[in-house]
């Protein structure tokens, strides 16, 4: 029963945020498109000077309705599911799409998410010593 509340609750952050986008005529899919100001902001979808630290959004991207704010990262984080693991994966704001990638589209604040959606700081972290190592 565990395994299908969690379905159910995704699909259902899933499905919100989707009907969201369709109802404001808002573009989803890539390559993105657009005028941010009048496809995006205009709509309703955040800015990211707008965005708080550590706050969990309800958004669009492919893998997940759900990602927290990291100021640190200057990057969405969110959980995907890959095989049998969990991958916490860092996912750039909609302002920093380069044309290649997957962005994530914050529509609105998420209060309480389920502990499937909380993203482990540690991974965070492991994540920035990467990059300040690849730079040396």
């Amino acid at each position: 029963m565990g395994m299908e509340n969690k379905e159910d609750n995704f699909m259902k952050l899933y499905n919100d945020a989707y009907e969201f986008l369709k109802k404001h005529d808002i573009p989803k899919s890539t390559p993105f498109k657009y005028d941010l100001e009048k496809d995006y902001y205009s709509k309703g979808i955040i800015r990211k000077k707008d965005l708080k630290d550590q706050q969990y959004y309800l958004g669009w991207c492919r893998n997940n309705p759900v990602a927290m704010w990291d100021e640190k990262t200057q990057n969405f984080w969110y959980i995907k599911a890959k095989f049998q693991y969990n991958i916490t994966t860092p996912i750039p704001h909609i302002e920093d799409d380069d044309f290649t990638y997957d962005v994530f589209i914050p529509i609105k604040e998420l209060d309480k998410p389920k502990k499937q959606y909380i993203v482990n700081d540690e991974v965070i972290e492991e994540h920035l010593k990467r990059i300040i190592n690849k730079n040396k």
